[in-house]
């Protein structure tokens, strides 16, 4: 063969590789820059859901807090609890059954007030009277705030 052709082809195919490889670089970089971005990005929802629902806490907090004999403060919480299903449902979808059942048991919380009463005791004064399954709303509500923190803990494990 004569040894033009031998270096032609040879050119050919070393130029052939090295856009291949080009291309496998570039997409590979790409791919990775995605993932670090992807990251970040649950990183960010991650650290806003978990603000989010200490915001939560503490409202729920404030509102069982305060006596009947005082007005409640505002309950918030129906706006950060809608913030909070967005986030998840579009970033991180694993937690949306979490966060929908920390929802079920704010509002159960809510709730309690308006079956809360005030009674005359004996000499007079009136006595705040909670309905039978306070403790267990206020325990069950405790309960779907502990589960929800942990699952943040464990993606923000995961996304390191």
């Amino acid at each position: 063969m004569d040894p033009i052709i031998v270096l032609v082809v040879s050119n050919i195919v070393v130029f052939i590789a090295a856009l291949g490889g080009g291309a496998i670089g570039a997409i590979l970089t790409n791919r990775y820059t995605q993932n670090q971005d992807k990251r970040k990005k649950e990183k960010e929802v991650i650290e806003e859901l978990s603000r989010l629902a200490v915001k939560v806490r503490n409202n729920v907090n404030a509102y069982l807090s305060v006596g009947l004999y005082a007005p409640p403060p505002d309950f918030e919480a129906s706006d950060l609890l809608l913030q909070m299903m967005i986030l998840a449902n579009l970033y991180l979808p694993s937690l949306s059954s979490n966060i929908e059942a920390f929802s079920k048991t704010v509002l159960k919380v809510k709730e309690l007030r308006g079956r809360t009463s005030l009674k005359p005791d004996e000499y007079g004064s009136r006595v705040e009277i909670r309905p039978d399954d306070y403790d267990q709303v206020v325990e069950s509500f405790n309960k779907s705030l502990s589960d929800l923190m942990h699952s943040l803990q464990e993606l923000a494990q995961k996304t390191r």
